[in-house]
């Protein structure tokens, strides 16, 4: 069910009446305003959104879970501040720019991609996994042949593709890839696991330039020249 309302968000009144206090999530968009392009003033709208949703007096005492969507990083510092760890915050004109390189660079990226954020198939998940603390992350892939741990949170902070040899702790959350998410137990681990210690690191090696051609201009241009920088040499 799809229920709309008109108001103002910055305001307690409409607020209320939209019951901000029994939502699972709240969802902060960024909008230009009669046609009103200027990425600063959308940003101050969403960050006066989340100072009205955090700091009245009538909110409740768990914590939200607020996304919100910003349109330049330089203001990230400002919304965190007002959300702290009840907020997180995706910027348009990072993410926008980054996955149209990565896609471009890799054929069948956003097939992949599709496949994760959708409802059907596999999808990313995070778990309280008890029983994982002492262990190193590749004793829990071996562990969890169902599932294909991906990196783990740790007080907050979120580590992609760790090394095999980081030893977990009791409160870390494993983030994980599955068909659903379902309760999971850890399986005896299997005699074959090879030594840590031979796993070799991968050597990085020179980038070579290459060649790439962008038909159009708009504001998220610049942003995709400094991420493919990232990938290419000189030349």
């Amino acid at each position: 069910q799809v229920i709309c309302r008109s108001g103002d968000t910055i305001s307690f009144q409409d607020l209320d009446m939209v019951s901000v206090n029994t939502s699972k999530s709240i969802i902060v968009v960024s909008e230009a305003q009669d046609g009103d392009t200027d990425r600063t003033l959308q940003d101050s709208r969403v960050i006066n959104s989340v100072l009205a949703i955090c700091g009245r007096e009538e909110r409740r005492k768990e914590p939200y879970h607020i996304v919100a969507e910003l349109q330049t990083a330089l203001n990230q510092p400002v919304i965190r501040s007002i959300g702290k760890d009840e907020i997180e915050v995706i910027v348009s004109s990072e993410f926008i720019p980054m996955v149209t390189i990565q896609a471009s660079r890799e054929i069948g990226l956003s097939v992949v991609l599709m496949e994760m954020v959708s409802f059907e198939g596999n999808e990313i998940y995070f778990l309280d996994f008890p029983g994982v603390e002492g262990l190193a992350f590749a004793h829990i892939i071996y562990q969890t042949p169902d599932i294909i741990p991906i990196g783990y949170i740790r007080n907050g902070e979120m580590f992609l593709n760790p090394s095999p040899s980081d030893m977990m702790q009791a409160t870390d959350r494993i983030i994980y890839v599955a068909e659903d998410d379902f309760d999971l137990e850890m399986k005896p681990s299997p005699q074959n696991i090879r030594n840590l210690g031979d796993i070799v690191p991968r050597i990085e090696q020179e980038r070579p330039a290459e060649k790439h051609l962008i038909l159009g201009w708009n504001q998220n241009l610049l942003g995709m020249i400094g991420e493919l920088n990232d990938y290419v040499g000189s030349n």
